[in-house]
């Protein structure tokens, strides 16, 4: 089947038009309106994190199962996970700020210092980043590689075992309340590594699924997010987004679910065939971290020229926001990730040979 999945590439589609639909109608709150067609999102959208958590185990232990054991592999491990995660990012980070400034934030306000490195070196920082939100995500995905770039150092064997003790071991401290103080400690046993491990664990043990089987497996992890919703209701929409003991349960498994459903339907041949998805997917990372920019500036725009919010223009400025946090991804991705990806592929031309000597007739 060779390396790309295209099938995961339409699920990290899904995963990233519901992180840019669920910010979107975040600003949608802002005007205070009674039609407000963005607002059943705000229960579910952000579970698109959870989506990108599994699909980042799969995606992880797929590439890297067989190198385990391996500590010799551990270098280019680790720097083709850097340099996949930092240098766009970094680039992200200018209109971030700049951005920032021109809304009168202080860019370098009190202990400046201490929130740059973390802002720069994506260490969890107890508010978040203030420049660019979302990077709080980017700090569990660095944790997890280093977590897999551990098991190079260890006996292949050993990779199943540290990982189910990691999942004991978090399942048994959300269980008995245990919060750690230590903002790194969290990091590790936060239950969203249960959504990374639940990606492992559908990558461990590849399965081939016809379409029916494929389609229930869907239906099911549906009706796994109804079910998990209704039962831990609450009238405020993002009230769930934070509850992370709980949000996991109810969207993890589901998330899983659809993984393999994807995988499984794939390798037994059946493909999306959504091209426009799949290109989605293929610029996701892009698309995270450049549309909550996009989509503030579509609303100092709007602002700015007096946009009405009636039905008709208020419909039209959902689909301005929405294109602009998506075409702006797409651009991103094209002019900046893609370059920088491929820069990191590119191998150094070996010296060449010098010509032999010339023959000198008698």
């Amino acid at each position: 089947m060779g390396n790309r999945l295209d099938n995961l590439q339409a699920l990290r589609g899904v995963a990233c038009l519901l992180v840019v639909v669920y910010h979107a109608a975040g600003i949608e709150d802002l005007f205070g309106l009674g039609f407000r067609p963005l607002r059943p999102v705000q229960w579910f959208g952000y579970a698109g994190v959870d989506l990108f958590f599994v699909l980042s185990g799969f995606i992880i232990a797929s590439t890297s199962r067989a190198d385990l054991g391996r500590a010799a592999r551990l270098p280019r491990y680790l720097f083709r996970r850097l340099w996949r995660i930092f240098p766009p990012y970094w680039v992200a980070l200018v209109p971030a700020v700049a951005f920032a400034a021109y809304s009168a934030q202080p860019v370098f306000g009190p202990g400046w210092p201490a929130e740059w490195l973390d802002t720069l070196l994506l260490l969890p920082q107890p508010g978040g980043c203030r420049f660019l939100p979302v990077a709080w995500t980017l700090s569990y995905e660095l944790m997890f590689y280093l977590a897999v770039g551990g098991l190079f150092l260890l006996p292949r064997r050993a990779a199943v075992p540290a990982l189910a003790g990691w999942a004991v071991l978090v399942v048994g401290l959300a269980a008995a309340g245990h919060k750690p103080g230590n903002r790194f400690a969290a990091l590790w046993v936060s239950p969203y590594v249960l959504e990374f491990l639940a990606g492992v664990a559908v990558a461990w043990r590849p399965v081939r699924l016809g379409g029916r089987p494929a389609a229930g497996l869907v239906a099911l992890a549906l009706a796994w997010v109804g079910v998990g919703s209704a039962l831990v209701f609450r009238p405020d929409p993002t009230w769930l987004t934070y509850t992370h003991h709980l949000r996991v349960p109810v969207f993890g498994p589901a998330a899983a679910l659809a993984v393999l459903a994807a995988v499984g339907w794939e390798r037994a041949g059946g493909r999306v065939g959504w091209r426009w998805l799949q290109r989605v997917g293929d610029a996701s990372y892009s698309i995270y971290l450049t549309h909550l920019v996009a989509l503030l500036v579509v609303l100092y725009v709007s602002v700015s020229v007096g946009w009405g919010h009636t039905r008709l223009p208020h419909l039209v400025w959902i689909a301005a926001t929405l294109t602009a946090g998506v075409q702006a991804g797409l651009l991103f991705h094209r002019f900046v990730e893609r370059p920088l990806l491929a820069l990191a592929r590119r191998k150094p031309r070996p010296a060449a040979e010098p010509a032999p000597p010339a023959r000198i007739a008698a």
